[in-house]
């Protein structure tokens, strides 16, 4: 084909108006994710499009992928920090291990954000709710017919949906840990990824060890609420609307597994997203720090609370520290 082509010139996009400044980018084989503060915009060259390379004139596309940009903590600090510390770090990670990491890195964030909307839209159901009755009271009929209790909308699909999405996520974090390290591509949780680990039998992971004890409480538990949903035998994980309880007291939206004591959905869907966030910064550093070259003097930087940009809240940066580096 023509090089001269369309196809092969260079591409010119302008976000729509309103849409605010570029703050962020990234980047993988499929496509060009744009951020502004509030939006994210997905770009496809065409070479993604017309694969085969059979129409000259196959054109660029960008269209709007979310309403969530850079100012979200889930974009921040799971997708723009790491692939941040991605590009800094020195590993022997082969630029296909990077390329898959940052693939994980991006599932794991569109999972969390998946759980974010999903938390939204229970959250704002079940609040409308509880101030309706808080103000209202409950409709009771012959003295005794709780009638027409108010439930939240499809919170059973809703909920499901949000522990697929929380354990995809946990099970990315889990998958990275095979292209940093010499590790079999096959743990899906930090149970088995800790076996893994120790079969390693070397000191250097010692600290990762520590960190992934840490955290599989926190995992195990989320990853039984989805198990015993999709898989109920002698355990099974209940969801609960709004009901009435023998107080005869509302009862709000619930979740837990049986024999657990019920836990609220609102607070425990925005507990899980922060916990997951934390997880994934967390173990990507440690991954980096068990893979780094020993001669190379790395060093975490926690970005102080009051430093933080609000247009991209990340929280840490790898970097290296330069009074630890001997120049002759």
């Amino acid at each position: 084909m023509d090089k001269s082509a369309p196809r092969f010139q260079a591409g010119c996009m302008s976000l729509p108006e309103g849409a605010g400044n570029i703050t962020g980018m990234f980047s993988n084989e499929d496509f060009l994710e744009i951020y502004t503060e509030n939006e994210t915009y997905r770009v496809k060259t065409p070479n993604v499009i017309d694969p085969g390379v059979t129409n000259p004139n196959a054109p660029w596309v960008s269209s709007k992928s979310s309403d969530f940009g850079s100012s979200s903590v889930i974009v921040a600090r799971v997708l723009l920090q790491g692939s941040e510390m991605i590009g800094n770090a020195v590993t022997s990670c082969s630029d296909e291990d990077k390329r898959q990491i940052l693939r994980q890195l991006h599932t794991c964030k569109e999972a969390l954000l998946t759980c974010e909307k999903l938390r939204l839209r229970v959250t704002a159901s079940a609040k409308s709710i509880m101030k309706d009755i808080s103000k209202n009271g409950v409709n009771i009929e012959h003295k005794s017919h709780v009638k027409n209790l108010p439930q939240v909308p499809n919170l059973e699909d809703d909920a499901s949906s949000f522990l697929i999405n929380i354990k995809r996520a946990i099970v990315s974090v889990c998958y990275t840990a095979s292209f940093i390290l010499p590790l079999p591509k096959k743990d899906n949780n930090l149970e088995y990824l800790n076996k893994s680990v120790k079969k390693l039998n070397d000191d250097r992971y010692s600290q990762l060890i520590n960190v992934i004890d840490n955290f599989i409480p926190g995992t195990k538990h989320l990853i039984e609420l989805r198990n015993f949903q999709e898989h109920p035998g002698d355990k099974i994980t209940y969801i609960e609307n709004f009901t009435i309880t023998s107080q005869n007291e509302v009862g709000y939206p619930v979740w837990y597994v049986k024999g657990n004591d019920p836990k609220s959905i609102i607070a425990s869907m925005k507990a899980a997203i922060e916990f997951v966030v934390s997880l994934s910064e967390t173990m990507l550093i440690h991954y980096l720090l068990a893979s780094t070259k020993s001669w190379f003097p790395y060093v975490i930087e926690e970005i102080q609370k009051e430093d933080i940009d609000l247009k991209k809240p990340i929280r840490y940066r790898l970097s290296v520290d330069l009074n630890s580096i001997e120049f002759k």
